[in-house]
């Protein structure tokens, strides 16, 4: 533990729990993320177009979707549409013209550049197109307020969170997600005041900081339109219960009103919430090309090849490089490694912390389903590439994201290869090499119940 608020908490109410402190010490450099917003917001108000805000206010019927924009999907000479390429590649010229993202840019991927790259390809509203200097003052005012406010008497059984939830507030108030939903917020109620004519939503739904946002501002601002999630990621539900929704994110608007999902097994997690005719099965856009690859063959290699997996988050990255580099010498020896590290992440730094014994190469450029035709075995945290292995019957070792909750289901995880740490890793490792697995097959039925492919149907699904 470095969070030295969290750390007295954990001593205060479970004093009889062993818990090691971090030698290093949990910093917020506040000041960093300040410069780093008001960057953010100048380089967006010298970006604004009247352009596309004559555009966007003139069109009827609008589906507005909003889309992640990571400085990898802008390339020297165009712009990739990682979320939703195969959607607008999909619906006739008429239709896509009603179609406007909501681009989620990060400082390193907003620039001249990479708007001119995107305006080529979509159209799109950047929030900067409908606000002014007024609504910018009230963002500043509003995260200032943010970070001193202070709640009290809350409670959770016996225990007593207001420091911790303070704590939290003073920590996320000047987050890049929490200016973005400002901004979205503000882009909204701006496109009401002006009447833009939206019919339809659609969020990129992770249960984030700006899909709460986005959902409440939709709602507010647009009662009458259609308001979509799209889980589009096929995440391990288990583990990863953050992304169900609650009875509290719906009572206090924070929610679509119907739900897509691309994994038909998905649809009880969301039942508890949600009607039958509010969850539907949209198709899996980011993932259609596995179906180009599932009547293959897997393919033996004469050293046991174990794929690894790296998310996005640098401190989730060192922390599994870790649990690798405590691997025994002797087990080292009978293991080649495929590292794929995240495309948002730069794998120079990281690189310099494998353990030289351990024999890897970097694969990034290839398609993820070369690389599970190629692989004894995949470590990972519980995301995609679960079901995706599952269905390229490749053996998982599934490992939980740094500070991540235990699993709902442990046991049913742990019967697919989940490990707590490097011991279980390492013997679950010396298993499967014991009880090699060389069936050459793909599990094609579970491609199409875990990733839905597109048909007229399912699109209409979501867009419509």
């Amino acid at each position: 533990l470095k969070d030295t608020h969290f750390q007295k908490f954990l001593k205060k109410n479970f004093n009889k729990i062993n818990f090691e402190l971090s030698e290093k010490k949990f910093f917020n450099n506040n000041i960093k993320k300040i410069i780093s917003n008001i960057i953010f917001i100048i380089k967006i108000l010298f970006l604004k177009s009247k352009v596309r805000k004559k555009k966007f206010m003139e069109k009827k019927n609008i589906v507005l979707i909003d889309m992640f924009v990571i400085k990898s999907m802008i390339s020297k000479d165009n712009f990739f549409n990682r979320y939703y390429s195969e959607l607008v590649n999909t619906v006739d010229e008429k239709f896509k013209k009603k179609i406007f993202f909501l681009p989620i840019f990060f400082n390193n991927s907003l620039n001249m550049q990479s708007i001119k790259k995107i305006e080529k390809n979509i159209n799109f509203i950047l929030q900067s197109d409908l606000l002014n200097i007024t609504h910018y003052m009230k963002i500043i005012i509003n995260l200032l307020k943010l970070y001193f406010f202070k709640v009290r008497s809350i409670k959770f059984e016996k225990y007593i969170l207001d420091d911790l939830i303070n704590h939290e507030i003073k920590i996320t108030s000047f987050l890049h997600s929490t200016l973005i939903s400002q901004l979205n917020y503000y882009l909204f109620k701006q496109a009401k005041n002006k009447k833009a004519d939206i019919i339809v939503g659609i969020d990129w739904f992770e249960n984030q900081t700006v899909d709460k946002t986005f959902n409440y501002s939709f709602n507010k601002f647009f009662p009458k339109a259609k308001l979509k999630g799209y889980l589009g990621i096929n995440s391990v539900l288990e583990a990863n219960n953050f992304l169900i929704p609650t009875n509290n994110e719906k009572k206090f608007h924070l929610l679509p009103k119907e739900f897509h999902l691309i994994n038909k097994k998905n649809k009880d997690f969301f039942k508890r919430i949600y009607k039958n005719n509010q969850i539907k099965i949209s198709p899996a856009y980011r993932n259609q090309e596995i179906f180009n690859y599932i009547k293959n063959n897997k393919r033996f290699n004469k050293k046991f090849t174990i794929l690894v997996i790296f998310t996005a988050s640098r401190n989730d990255v060192v922390n599994l490089i870790n649990s690798l580099n405590l691997l025994s010498d002797k087990l080292l020896q009978k293991i080649n490694f495929i590292f794929r590290f995240h495309k948002n992440a730069s794998s120079s730094h990281f690189i310099k912390l494998i353990k030289k014994n351990i024999k890897f190469k970097i694969e990034s450029k290839k398609k993820i389903y070369e690389n599970l035709l190629n692989c004894d075995c995949v470590v990972c945290r519980p995301g995609t590439i679960y079901y995706e292995a599952k269905i390229f019957n490749v053996p998982i070792i599934l490992t939980r994201r740094l500070f991540g909750i235990l699993p709902v289901n442990k046991q049913k995880l742990m019967n697919n290869g989940f490990c707590h740490d490097y011991l279980e890793i390492e013997k679950r490792i010396r298993v499967l090499i014991k009880k090699r697995n060389n069936i050459k097959k793909i599990n094609q039925n579970s491609a199409y119940n875990y990733f839905s492919k597109i048909n007229y149907d399912n699109r209409n699904n979501l867009v419509s």
